[in-house]
């Protein structure tokens, strides 16, 4: 959904630039030492020469600056082709062998193409940009903060299958990203983000045109301590084992260094970041198709990892607001249509040294078959119980509101508990209403029921739910006999 992703010059191609002395005015040896450095960048990542030649550019002395073109000859043939064209950029040296990377162009164009004969049929991609203004401060020594700043206009993707043609376009993005050097050759990475005015023309199987409309999205994310020389490193020696021995061995599979090259693999992985933290939110959304126009005030959803204690967390906040649904949904059912749902999925408990040490085992050879790791999988959770809740649900219905929150814990597939409480306002109202709204009358005798087996505590009606050996109790009393799988109530 956010193409700008990849439109944003990576950090991890600003840190190509290792600082060369640079004068006043460059020269051709500023520009040569400049652009050997770029490659050896690119063959210490990934070992592969082929590689580190297509992605160093041709580096000039202009004046006070040096000119970097990063071009791509047109790839492919009959069946299929590739024409990205050329990326541009200035740089000026600044104190303390930072840099200034500015008047930064991607290619205005870019073009895939495959013919009829590809198990797909013929398919065409085409990206436009109407205009971009991209700039980078960087550190390459990882020594000092860097920064990117990136605003695009017309982004366009055009795609042409033999269903028909589909675009999207957003009129604007616009980005701030941070980087920020911590302990370890570690970073910490920060972006913002805003972009306005999406719309996409789709088709849906059987060739039925949809519209989509977003009026503005806006984000931020950030990446702790991630471990960006690490990860270079790990880069490398996957390269080296795959490039693999040469001379009278070149023949021989060498175990052993595979066994080492992927221990460091999980090292590095099961340490790759401290946290992740997106926050993303969507507002004006309008989805046009031939059953009708639905439309949303908001949406908004984020991701949140992390680990603590050595356990792994995760949550997951979303947000619906303004359901409108005006030829869907019946005039007499609208007015208790869900005004606002929020909900926040979590998961907690996971083990990462215990994930670790059993991914290490495989490694070693000490796994062997689907039956072991289903095996060790089950004395996994056993011994490291799993815990799947959600907090924060609120469903605004208007005449009433609910809230409640709860979590499960999973042992293994057969053994778990859980405990949840739900509160629901306006429960009298709602049960009337849906007595007097013909779609919603066989909805009463449940509402009358869940009333009956609730709790009063003031306006709220009250719902203790817990599932515990077997048994599915609501305000302490036994309901199990209505629960599917649980022990019949004595």
């Amino acid at each position: 959904m956010l193409p700008s992703r990849w439109l944003k010059p990576t950090f991890a191609a600003a840190l190509l630039l290792t600082a060369a002395p640079v004068h006043a005015q460059t020269t051709a040896a500023d520009a040569a030492a400049l652009q050997q450095a770029v490659h050896d960048f690119f063959d210490q990542m990934t070992g592969l020469p082929a590689v580190s030649a297509a992605l160093t550019p041709k580096i000039t002395a202009e004046g006070d600056h040096l000119r970097l073109e990063l071009g791509w000859a047109k790839l492919g043939g009959p069946e299929f082709s590739l024409d990205a064209g050329t990326l541009t950029a200035n740089a000026k040296p600044l104190s303390g062998g930072r840099w200034a990377l500015d008047d930064i162009h991607y290619p205005s164009r870019l073009e895939v193409s495959s013919s009829a004969t590809e198990p797909t049929g013929p398919m065409s991609f085409r990206l436009a940009l109407d205009d971009q203004k991209i700039s980078l401060v960087i550190d390459p020594t990882l020594a000092t903060t860097s920064t990117s700043d990136t605003k695009i206009t017309g982004y366009t993707l055009r795609t042409e299958t033999k269903q028909g043609t589909q675009t999207y376009r957003i009129e604007a993005v616009e980005s701030h990203a941070v980087m920020q050097p911590t302990e370890g050759g570690r970073i910490t990475l920060r972006s913002e983000e805003r972009q306005t005015g999406t719309t996409l023309n789709l088709l849906a199987p059987g060739g039925t045109p949809i519209t989509v409309g977003i009026d503005k999205v806006t984000g931020n994310a950030r990446i702790k301590n991630f471990a960006l020389r690490q990860l270079g490193s790990l880069l490398q020696d996957a390269s080296a084992l795959a490039r693999g021995p040469a001379g009278a061995a070149a023949n021989k599979p060498d175990a052993d260094a595979a066994k080492a090259t992927a221990t460091r693999a999980l090292q590095v992985l099961s340490g790759l970041m401290d946290s992740l933290d997106t926050d993303y939110t969507a507002t004006g959304i309008r989805v046009k198709a031939a059953e009708g126009t639905v439309g949303l005030k908001k949406i908004g959803f984020g991701l949140h990892l992390g680990s603590e204690d050595g356990g792994l967390q995760a949550s997951m906040p979303m947000l619906i607001e303004g359901l409108d649904a005006p030829d869907l949904v019946p005039a007499t059912m609208r007015d208790v249509m869900p005004r606002q749902i929020s909900l926040t999925p979590t998961i907690s408990g996971i083990s990462k040294p215990a994930i670790t040490a059993l991914l290490q085992q495989g490694i070693d050879g000490k796994i062997n078959g689907d039956d072991a790791w289903q095996a060790a999988f089950l004395q996994l959770l056993s011994d490291n119980p799993v815990t799947v809740g959600f907090e924060d649900l609120a469903i605004d219905l208007g005449v009433a509101r609910l809230e409640g929150g709860g979590e499960v814990e999973v042992s293994s597939p057969a053994d778990f508990t859980g405990k949840a409480e739900f509160r629901l306002t306006g429960i009298d109202a709602l049960i009337k209403r849906a007595n007097a709204t013909p779609e919603l009358k066989q909805a009463a005798p449940v509402l009358i029921f869940l009333k009956g087996i609730g709790e009063q505590k003031g306006k709220e009606t009250v719902w203790r739910v817990s599932y515990d050996d077997g048994h599915f109790t609501v305000n302490d009393t036994d309901l199990s006999d209505m629960a599917p799988g649980a022990k019949t109530a004595k």
